[in-house]
């Protein structure tokens, strides 16, 4: 019965795996139920540890304190997804995401972007204040996906019907 050196001078023997089973293993990995009527000879332990053994099984990350605190700052900081990805090498933003939402991490705002138009800017602004996504502004304001887009090209039925919304008043002055 071949095992590995480490094993023997631990006192562990392991059944030998054939490369037709560590081949089932790997196609029909992670249903344990088909797995153990391919393999009736083996447990379910048994075929959780070859597995492992053979590296299928994605080790799932344990989160330290320091890494919490950083992941805190960063939400904080409002650090753009590429930049999540790079303080946490090896982890998908998907796991990244999660455990910010699992510590209750505060949820990063996008900073606003301005378009040099001040009307424009001042309902994005009122907005953010008011705290109606620009989802919402669409919505009540009937103006499709306009604010969602932050279209740089004003539309003054757009404006005015979120001016509305936003209980302001549109109105024009002379530069004259």
């Amino acid at each position: 019965m071949p095992s590995s050196g480490s094993d023997q001078a631990k006192g562990i023997s392991e059944p030998f795996w054939s490369e037709v089973e560590d081949q089932v293993l790997r196609e029909i990995y992670p249903d344990y139920r088909a797995l153990r009527r391919l393999l009736p000879g083996r447990t379910v332990a048994a075929i959780k540890h070859r597995v492992r053994r053979i590296g299928i099984v994605v080790r799932r990350h344990v989160w330290t304190n320091k890494e919490v605190l950083r992941l805190h700052a960063a939400y904080r900081d409002s650090v753009s997804d590429n930049e999540l990805i790079k303080l946490f090498p090896g982890l998908r933003l998907c796991q990244i995401k999660s455990k910010a939402s699992h510590i209750g991490a505060v949820r990063r705002q996008p900073s606003l972007v301005t378009f040099e138009d001040p009307t424009l800017d001042a309902i994005r602004r009122r907005s953010k204040e008011m705290q109606i996504s620009f989802v919402e502004l669409d919505k009540r304001a009937g103006t499709g996906r306009f604010f969602q887009k932050s279209c740089r090209r004003p539309s003054l039925k757009h404006i005015a019907h979120a001016a509305r919304i936003l209980e302001a008043q549109v109105g024009i002055e002379w530069l004259d």
